[in-house]
């Protein structure tokens, strides 16, 4: 949300005293909503009941807050020309304090080419907010300044070229139906291609049993995962999936199995 000057953002407030709150409010949790379930509820009944609860004491810790903020962004003041004007300060200091010439000379030398480079950036912005495609413009300013101009080959002088991939496509068939013959000689029978088709479908596979897990996996598995602050639309972020482990693994496990 933006005003005038402002920009106006929601987080939520989680600290210390909060995320305690949270795990002594969770480790009191029975999950009733899961085990007192009956009529055999489906998997997706399971953890909907789940999820709702644990967001409402989710929500319930950490409440959101709205910040103000002032927005005083300047396009080309990018953090490279921040830093370079910080140190250009840093020169001028040390370029007053001593004789040195050769010091001197260096400061000049950078003025002279941080100037041209705040001049640059004005430039291209400028161009940038003037143009009705921003995103072509941006591209065309990075290839020029990265000197990534447009090749004159075609595709099909390399070997990756749609074409290539189109002619193993096609003849990848007959290619394995050729290998197939010129192997027969050293086999005693020899069956044709739509032979396996036929009767390869009806061949009866092993049936895949699958094992229940544990709290103490679900709980690994989670412990696993790279703590970082994003999130999706229910705002949990692996830090609070972290510290809810030891006590959401198992209602966790409970829907699995």
């Amino acid at each position: 949300m933006q005003l005038q000057g402002h920009y106006v953002y929601t987080t939520r407030n989680i600290n210390n005293y909060s995320i305690n709150e949270f795990k002594i409010n969770l480790s009191h949790e029975t999950w009733g909503c899961v085990f007192g379930l009956n009529n055999n509820p489906g998997v997706d009944t399971l953890f909907n009941s789940f999820l709702n609860n644990y967001l409402r004491v989710f929500y319930n810790h950490f409440p959101q807050r709205k910040f103000i903020k002032r927005h005083n962004h300047i396009p080309w003041l990018t953090p490279g020309v921040k830093i370079s004007c910080k140190h250009k300060r840093f020169l001028c200091l040390c370029a007053r304090s001593s004789n040195d010439i050769s010091l001197k000379k260096y400061y000049k030398q950078y003025c002279k080419i941080l100037a041209n480079v705040i001049k640059e950036a004005k430039t291209y912005n400028n161009q940038i907010n003037k143009s009705t495609n921003k995103i072509k413009t941006t591209w065309n300013i990075i290839k020029k300044e990265t000197n990534r101009y447009k090749r004159l080959t075609t595709m099909t002088d390399y070997h990756n070229s749609p074409e290539a991939f189109n002619d193993y496509f096609l003849t990848i068939s007959e290619n394995i139906i050729k290998n197939i013959r010129s192997n027969k000689q050293n086999h005693d029978t020899y069956n044709s291609p739509n032979y396996y088709l036929l009767n390869q479908p009806h061949t009866v596979f092993p049936n895949i049993k699958f094992k229940n897990t544990s709290p103490k996996e679900i709980e690994n598995i989670i412990r696993s995962l790279k703590t970082k602050g994003s999130h999706g639309y229910d705002e949990i972020t692996t830090k609070i999936l972290k510290i809810s482990a030891p006590f959401i693994s198992s209602p966790l496990s409970y829907i699995f199995n």
